[in-house]
């Protein structure tokens, strides 16, 4: 199960480097789905953490990889939250500019 996890984290890791680099039709980055790229990673990292504990509670997975599947998931909300804080911020500040 470990090597699954890492290298399905390697997989999604290059799958989006390489999509958030590629410029649309217009010769930027499509932020609207670098965003839901990442929302749909989170998405899975939860799911992964929901199922690492289903399969803890049976025992078919062991205590450790539970726990850090459970922690990849805290890590990724976390930062989720603080991105969206972070452009909450931004828009705010450009919305007090004046034209």
């Amino acid at each position: 199960m470990n090597e699954l996890v890492t290298w399905q984290g390697t997989g999604n890791a290059l799958k989006q480097a390489k999509a958030a680099s590629e410029p649309v039709a217009d010769g930027g980055v499509d932020f609207g789905a670098t965003i839901k790229r990442h929302l749909a990673e989170l998405r899975d990292t939860y799911n992964q953490a929901e199922e690492a504990q289903r399969l803890w509670q049976v025992g078919e997975l062991d205590t450790e990889t539970a726990v850090m599947l459970v922690n990849k998931a805290d890590l990724a909300l976390t930062y989720t939250m603080e991105l969206r804080n972070k452009m909450l911020e931004a828009y705010q500040e450009i919305s007090r500019m004046q034209i």
